[in-house]
Parts: C-alpha cells; structure tokens; sequence
C-alpha cells in the first residue's frame, strides 16, 4: 500500500514538472522561430497571392538597359539606311563609341532625284549624346551632284531642240544635324530628323549650257554656279544597325 502512494506520487510529480517547466520552453521556442521569420522572410512559406506578387516586384526590378548602358559594352557599329538628301537617298556608315556618349562616325550617302540627275556625299561627323538617345552631330562634308533643270530646258527646247542645261557641283561644307539613336545590345535605330549642310569651299561649281547659235549650229558653254545649292536642308534619314 505504502508503495503504491510513492509510485502515485512519483507520477504526479513529473507530470507536474513536465508541464511547469516545458511550457515556458516552448513558448520561448516559438517566439525564437517567429523573431528568425520576421528577420529572414524567406524562412516563410508564402501564400499563392504573395508569391504572385513577389514575381512581380521581381519583374519591375528587371528594367531594361537605357541605350548608354548598351553602347558602354560595345565598340563600333555599321549601319545601312534610306532618306531624303538632294533626292531620295540610300546611306551606310560606320561608327566607333569613343566613350558611351562619344561617336566618331562616317557617311556615305548615294542620291538620286528622279529625271533631275544623282548626287553622292562623303562625312565624317562627331556626334555626342545629350541624353540616352538623342544626339547632335557636326561633320564635315564632301559632296558631288550634277542635275538638271528638266523642266525650264523643256519649255526652251520647244524653240531650240539641242537646248540643255547641266549643273555639277564639288564643295567642300560643313554639315549639321539632331537625331535619336536607340540601342537594344547589339541592334540600333537612328533617325537623323533635321540635317543642315552649309558650302565652306566651292571645288567645282559649273552650270554647262549646250544650245543652238543664230546660224544653227550646236555651242557648248560653261557658267559659273556658285550660286546653286550653297546649303541644303534634309529631313528623315533612318538607319538600321548593328554593333559589335
């Protein structure tokens, strides 16, 4: 009988110590693991919404490189266009990126003006970059065109039918203009918007006039031209490109 109590004894004792000093433990335990949530929030097994939300926020911090972070990892490019230059315009160039906002670059542009005659022009231009995309660029131009004036020469040919005129012009100029380039890693567009090319030294400046004398025979003449296209104006040169 005496035993029996001990043992009952015994029994209430533990279970009473179990629970009196075991409770306390586990709390504590539980407030440790929600502090090490709360500091390390990847402990945590979010909820579907979260993680959708999470992926997104993730999406936003992706953002694109601007076209100067692009042309930082690049050196050069080479690019071919179409445009508007004395007439319609064909273009290739080459560039070196000197410094992200730095281009040394060089123009080589084939007109051609429908029945009035084609033209070509050789640059080489300094553009610098004012903000991500948009540059002004300053060149220095070479250009030879030779044309004709189709529709004066038509009215004076019904009088002398041998009648013709033709202008060839070699100048040296200097050449300004505004664009944007945008530059997705190794493929670019630019868009020369406004081009201003104003002459700086006349090479060869000759208006050649063939026509009929009083006494009927054929006369070729030259006269002076240094008055025609002393500057033009262009508008819309877009290129395409790829860079290395």
């Amino acid at each position: 009988m005496l035993l029996q109590s001990f043992s009952c004894f015994l029994c209430v004792f533990f279970l009473g110590s179990s629970l009196f000093f075991g409770f306390p433990l586990s709390v504590a335990h539980a407030a440790q693991i929600e502090e090490r949530a709360i500091e390390n929030p990847e402990m945590e097994q979010p909820a579907e919404g979260d993680e959708r939300a999470d992926r997104k926020r993730r999406r936003k911090q992706k953002r694109r490189a601007t076209s100067e972070e692009n042309r930082e990892q690049l050196w050069g490019d080479v690019s071919l266009g179409l445009g508007f230059q004395e007439g319609a315009a064909f273009l290739a160039s080459a560039s070196a990126f000197l410094t992200p906002q730095d281009v040394l670059s060089f123009f080589y542009v084939r007109s051609s003006a429908f029945l009035f005659g084609s033209g070509s022009s050789a640059s080489l231009a300094y553009q610098r970059f004012l903000h991500q995309s948009l540059y002004v660029s300053l060149g220095l131009t070479y250009r030879d065109l030779t044309f004709e004036d189709v529709f004066s020469d038509a009215v004076v040919q019904l009088i002398d039918s041998e009648f013709k005129t033709q202008t060839v012009i070699r100048d040296i100029g200097i050449d300004l203009s505004i664009g944007n380039k945008w530059q997705w890693k190794n493929f670019n567009i630019a868009v020369d918007w406004l081009g201003y090319f104003e002459r700086i030294s006349p090479i060869k400046t000759e208006r050649r006039v063939r026509s009929t004398d009083a006494e009927g025979e054929v006369q070729n003449t030259t006269e002076s031209a240094s008055s025609v296209y002393p500057r033009t104006i262009r508008a819309l040169r877009v290129s395409f490109g790829y860079a290395l």
